[in-house]
C-alpha cells in the first residue's frame, strides 16, 4: 500500500537536525499505524470477529437489564413470600411472623427522617468507596464481553448482601445492625454473591436461578438464627473469638 506521506519522507534527513529526524519517524510510524488498522477495518475477518462479539454483548445487556426489571418490579413480593415460606418451614415461624407484624407498622415522619439522617455518615462516611463502586459498575456494564462478567465479581458485596434484604426487613433492624452483620460474614457474602452473578448470566434459566438464590438465602439466614439462639443459651462461646463482636448486637428475636 502506497505510504499517505510520501513526500515527506522523500527529503534528505542530512539537512535536517535531530528533531526533525525524530519527528519524521514518529509521524511515519504514526501513520504507517493508522494504515494498519484502516486495512484490518475493511478486511473481512474483522467482520467474523465483531459479530460474535457483538451479538454476546447484546444477549448479557438483555439479561442483565432483565433480571435488573424483574428484581425490582416483577419479583419483589413474591420472592419475600417465598423467602418467608422457607423460613418458616425451616422452624422460624415466629421471626416471620413477628416481622410482618413490625413491617406493617407505620413509623412517624420523624423517626422515619432521623433513622434516614443517621444512616447517611453509616453508608458514605464510614464506606467512603460506596458512590465510585456504584459509578464504576453502572459503566462497565458497557463494555463488551468484559464488562458483564467483570460486573460478577465487582458487584458481588453488594449482590449479596441485597439477598438478605429480607431477612433484615424480618429481624427490622438498622443500618449499623446490617454493617455489623455483614462484617462478620464479608466472605460469605462475597461468594454468594459471585455464584448469584454466575447464575444471573445464564440466558432464560436465570429466572430459575432466582427462585433457587432465594431460597437458599433464606436457608442461610435460619442458620443464622439457629447461631443466635445457640449464642443465647452458651452453646456458640467457642465461636466468639472468630467472629465480629458487631455482629452479636442482632441478638434472638
Amino acid at each position: 500500500m502506497k505510504p499517505l506521506f510520501q513526500p515527506v519522507f522523500a527529503t534528505d534527513d542530512s539537512h535536517h537536525g535531530p528533531q526533525e529526524a525524530a519527528t519524521n519517524v514518529f509521524v511515519y510510524t504514526a501513520v504507517k499505524y493508522i494504515e494498519d488498522m484502516i486495512f484490518v477495518a475493511s478486511s473481512p475477518f474483522l467482520l467474523w470477529f465483531l459479530i460474535p462479539v457483538v451479538l454476546i454483548h447484546y444477549i448479557q445487556m438483555v439479561v442483565l437489564f432483565t433480571n435488573a426489571y424483574c428484581s425490582k418490579f416483577a419479583y419483589g413480593e413474591r420472592m419475600e413470600s417465598l423467602f418467608d415460606t422457607v423460613l418458616s418451614r425451616v422452624g422460624h415461624d415466629e421471626m416471620v411472623l413477628k416481622g410482618r407484624m413490625f413491617r406493617r407498622l407505620k413509623w412517624e415522619q420523624t423517626t422515619t427522617f432521623k433513622r434516614l439522617v443517621w444512616d447517611i455518615p453509616n453508608n458514605y462516611l464510614m464506606h467512603p468507596f460506596t458512590v465510585p463502586n456504584r459509578v464504576f459498575n453502572y459503566l462497565v456494564v458497557f463494555v463488551p464481553v468484559i464488562g458483564p462478567l467483570t460486573l460478577i465479581f465487582t458487584g458481588a458485596p453488594d449482590r449479596g448482601f441485597n439477598a438478605m434484604n429480607r431477612y433484615f426487613q424480618l429481624r427490622g433492624i438498622n443500618t449499623r445492625q446490617k454493617n455489623a452483620f455483614y462484617a462478620s460474614r464479608r466472605s460469605q457474602f462475597i461468594l454468594l454473591g459471585i455464584v448469584i452473578g454466575i447464575l444471573e448470566q445464564i440466558p432464560l434459566l436465570s429466572p430459575i436461578f432466582v427462585i433457587a438464590q432465594n431460597s437458599g438465602a433464606a436457608l442461610w439466614a435460619g442458620r443464622c438464627e439457629e447461631r443466635f439462639h445457640e449464642q443465647a443459651e452458651g452453646k456458640g462461646v467457642r465461636y466468639l473469638p472468630q467472629q465480629n463482636r458487631g455482629a452479636f448486637i442482632m441478638g434472638p428475636p
